[in-house]
């Protein structure tokens, strides 16, 4: 097996895996303004618990023309546009939030994971180094400054990120699987084997860590370990097994 051919495996699985993008914020914050503001919330609260996102950000467009610094209110929108995929709007909407209420972690979380949708990654990384200052503890925020590293080709800041993640949250088997794939990316081979087995070890079905084992046995030369693997992976993900079979040139 050519070095060549492995580095083009590992760079396309680490693109895989990467595209894992990190989530918004579950849901908004609950209603507690003035009686027409807090029903026009409770609206949009009931329309976002109902997918209806489209009416979830009229109600809150409505409810910041009455009070135009609510802050809660923009983010509730930013999470409506996020969802309804109008992110250049969501972003606009974030940064009104940040404007009223400085340091709201959540709100630059989900800013940044706006950024990471259109590819700006600058900014993406500069809003969750942001939200970790105000909350160090989120391993969320750790978990998508990894990803926006990978993305830049910081390999070592992103291992650095996802081991951060780790210790907040042991049993973070995406922080796993990213962590494997920037651990080969530095060569460190053995390191990436243990993380991609200790996600299989939390999540048997783990498509992505099986792709990452399987690229790890290729550059061991284990042929045998390696055909088992990418058997696995064809009975869990059909999608990242074809994609395998790309890499393989099958």
């Amino acid at each position: 097996m050519s070095m060549n051919f492995l580095c083009r495996f590992c760079a396309a699985v680490l693109l895989v895996l990467l595209t894992v993008s990190p989530g918004f914020s579950a849901g908004p914050p609950k209603a507690k303004d003035s009686k027409k503001v807090q029903a026009l919330l409770q609206q949009a609260e009931t329309a976002w618990s109902q997918n209806n996102f489209e009416e979830a950000a009229r109600d809150y467009r409505q409810a910041i023309k009455l009070k135009p610094d609510l802050a809660e209110a923009h983010y509730g929108l930013g999470l409506a546009l996020a969802r309804l995929e109008r992110y250049q709007e969501a972003v606009s909407a974030f940064k009104e939030a940040l404007h009223y209420q400085p340091g709201w972690s959540k709100a630059s979380r989900d800013l940044g994971v706006t950024y990471l949708k259109l590819k700006h990654w600058p900014d993406a990384e500069k809003a969750f180094k942001s939200s970790l200052e105000h909350d160090p503890q989120d391993a969320e925020a750790c978990y998508d400054l990894g990803v926006v590293a990978g993305k830049q080709g910081k390999h070592q800041e992103a291992r650095e990120a996802f081991e951060k993640a780790l210790r907040l949250k042991p049993d973070y088997v995406q922080a796993l699987d990213n962590l494997g794939m920037a651990n080969i990316k530095l060569n460190r081979w053995a390191e990436a084997k243990s993380s991609f087995e200790k996600a299989l070890s939390l999540k048997p079905d783990d498509g992505e860590a099986h792709l990452g084992l399987l690229a790890c046995y290729i550059q061991q030369g284990d042929s045998q370990k390696a055909a088992q693997t990418y058997q696995k992976l064809t009975t869990l993900d059909k999608n990242l097994a074809r994609k395998a079979d790309e890499l393989l040139g099958r």
